[in-house]
C-alpha cells in the first residue's frame, strides 16, 4: 500500500509539550510521508522489529495514529515520519507514561535515531 498524500498541517500531535525537538522540525516530520517499507526498516533498526504496523486508509481529522502497547501494534491514519515516531514512543515508553516527560525522552531518542539513520536528509530521507 502506498502512503496517502498528506495534507500539510502547521502543528504536531498532542502531548509533546516536553519534547525538545524544535517545533519547525516536528512540523516538517509530521508533513513528511513514510512508506510501509521504510517504516519497517526503521522499526528493525531500533530493535522494534516485532512491532506490527498497519497503514490505515481510514481518513480521520482528530486521530492520526494509535499504539496498542500490549499487542505490539501501531495503526497509522496519518502516514508521516513523526506519527510513526510518536506511536512507537508509546510502545517503548514504560506503562502509564502517556504523554509525560518520560514519554518525551523516548520520543526525543527516536527522533535522534531517525536523524542518524537518514543523515542530513532528515524528514525527507529514507532508510
Amino acid at each position: 500500500m502506498q502512503s496517502k498524500e498528506l495534507l500539510f498541517v502547521n502543528k504536531t500531535s498532542v502531548g509533546e509539550r516536553y519534547v525538545t525537538v524544535a517545533l519547525a522540525d516536528r512540523i516538517s516530520f509530521n508533513n513528511a510521508p513514510i512508506s510501509p517499507e521504510v517504516a519497517q526498516r526503521f522499526l528493525e533498526l531500533v530493535g522494534a522489529g516485532n512491532v506490527c504496523i498497519e497503514f490505515s486508509a481510514r481518513k480521520t481529522r482528530c486521530r492520526w495514529g494509535t499504539a496498542y502497547k500490549k499487542k505490539g501494534r501501531i495503526v497509522l491514519y496519518r502516514h508521516s515520519v513523526w506519527m510513526l515516531l510518536h506511536e512507537l514512543a508509546h510502545i517503548q515508553a514504560p506503562a502509564g507514561a502517556k504523554h509525560s516527560r518520560v514519554f518525551a525522552r523516548v520520543l526525543d531518542g527516536l527522533f535522534a535515531k531517525w536523524q542518524q539513520a537518514t543523515g542530513a536528509a532528515g524528514a525527507k530521507g529514507g532508510l
